[in-house]
């Protein structure tokens, strides 16, 4: 069984619950109390929501923007690898063999075909890559457009409820 806390550390806890901007893990990392004996201290204090999570949300939501613009700028940058990788495919191609005298360069007109073949691939990866990271972060508004035509079915269905009531204020012709 745990021991029991003394007066003062319980009003020094429920001093920072009361102070807020700390976590309850805080709280109790300060205090050298488990998280459960600060969340205890401060129900026993009538206090409903004790800890702020909007410090821990507004980070988090920076931190998906930060995540998202480093996404856009390696999106980028594999569009860029892309282009470089399609222009050696038509550049000039290096050679270097080993002749009797020694290391001999030799240029070709385009890289022999397995080389093209690796360079192809290697670009097809990044466009890939790079559509995919922008497909990641692109707004397809499809819940907006989920949600009018979950408005629109509803209005539908209460004009198509209305349509088919008898009216009462017609007369009866008999």
């Amino acid at each position: 069984m745990a021991a029991a806390i003394s007066a003062r550390k319980r009003n020094a806890i429920l001093k920072a619950i009361k102070a807020g901007g700390s976590s309850r893990a805080q709280i109790a990392r300060d205090h050298k109390v488990s998280g459960s004996t600060v969340s205890k201290i401060a129900k026993e204090a009538g206090i409903e929501t004790p800890f702020d999570r909007a410090h821990t949300k507004n980070a988090t939501q920076a931190r998906t923007v930060d995540m998202a613009a480093r996404r856009a700028e390696l999106a980028e940058l594999l569009l860029g690898d892309a282009f470089k990788l399609r222009d050696r495919v038509w550049d000039k191609y290096q050679v270097v063999s080993f002749g009797p005298d020694g290391p001999e360069i030799a240029y070709l007109n385009l890289p022999p075909a397995k080389d093209t073949q690796c360079l192809m691939a290697s670009l097809g990866i990044a466009v890939d890559k790079h559509l995919l990271i922008t497909k990641h972060d692109a707004d397809p508004g499809t819940d907006s457009a989920k949600s009018m035509l979950a408005d629109l079915g509803r209005a539908l269905g209460v004009a198509a409820e209305a349509l088919s009531e008898p009216s009462s204020d017609k007369p009866d012709v008999g």
